[in-house]
């Protein structure tokens, strides 16, 4: 039995013979083939997100693009993006993002930079705490700082690499 999402590819492919239900990057593409603005991008992320074809996969490859980067948006595509996706979608974006900041924090206390350290480590519990369904609190300004370098440092991974930080994302305990 097919779920909505197939059911949803399966009509898009018929109406644009073009697109590929296999290839989010068509999507990806679709989004960021806009030269108007970020409004724009938000707008068509939005409709994605409403005929249901949003990825946790297509909400970070948009947010890391360059254009999320220059006009400092990645962090607004994010909240918007899982506002969009499905609960198992919306932990796979924050399971990513507790990864690369507990990831962060190790390399920062490697360097001892404690400062550095202690940022994204309230980075990775608040994305933790999003993950696993618990109230969080807002970000402190320095780890929103942080957080923003952050986006800038993995905005280039391939798709195995954001996997592979999903799935050791899924799997970060902090106490």
């Amino acid at each position: 039995m097919k779920n909505n999402k197939q059911r949803l590819f399966e009509i898009m492919s018929r109406v644009d013979p073009s697109f590929n239900p296999n290839n989010e990057q068509d999507i990806i593409d679709d989004i960021l083939s806009l030269n108007e603005g970020i409004s724009d991008i938000m707008d068509k992320l939005i409709n994605y997100g409403k005929k249901g074809l949003l990825t946790a996969s297509i909400v970070l490859a948009v947010a890391f693009s360059s254009i999320a980067q220059q006009q400092s948006k990645s962090n607004e595509i994010i909240r918007v993006g899982n506002e969009l996706l499905q609960t198992n979608e919306k932990q796979m974006v924050y399971a990513f993002m507790v990864a690369i900041a507990t990831e962060s924090t190790t390399l920062s206390m490697e360097n001892n930079k404690i400062n550095d350290a202690g940022a994204f480590k309230e980075i990775a519990l608040h994305y933790e705490n999003l993950r696993d369904g618990k109230t969080t609190q807002p970000l402190s300004e320095n780890a929103m700082s942080y957080l923003k370098n952050m986006v800038n440092i993995y905005k280039n991974l391939d798709k195995d690499t954001v996997d592979y930080f999903i799935k050791l994302g899924m799997n970060i305990h902090h106490k």
